[in-house]
């Protein structure tokens, strides 16, 4: 399997974590509340559920699919965390 540089293909607010088993989702907003800047900061891990003896297409659609539930966590933080869409 080759490695792609995944800083160039991911949304911003998402990373794979070192081991490359789970997608950091972090979100951060700033608000003013109380006439004072407040960053509200909301984190959430996504696991990849690798499997032992899956080829490379099967580790591509599981990498797949759990970046597309990264992305929903990602959007569903900020609707209802801070109030955006």
């Amino acid at each position: 399997m080759q490695n792609i540089d995944t800083r160039m293909l991911l949304p911003r607010g998402i990373q794979l974590s070192k081991t490359g088993t789970s997608f950091r989702v972090q979100t951060r907003k700033k608000v003013i509340r109380d006439q004072k800047k407040v960053t509200l900061k909301d984190f959430v891990a996504v696991k990849i559920n690798y499997q032992p003896n899956m080829s490379d297409t099967e580790r591509r659609k599981t990498f797949s699919a759990a970046l597309e539930e990264a992305k929903k966590e990602k959007i569903l933080a900020m609707e209802q965390k801070f109030g955006i869409f």
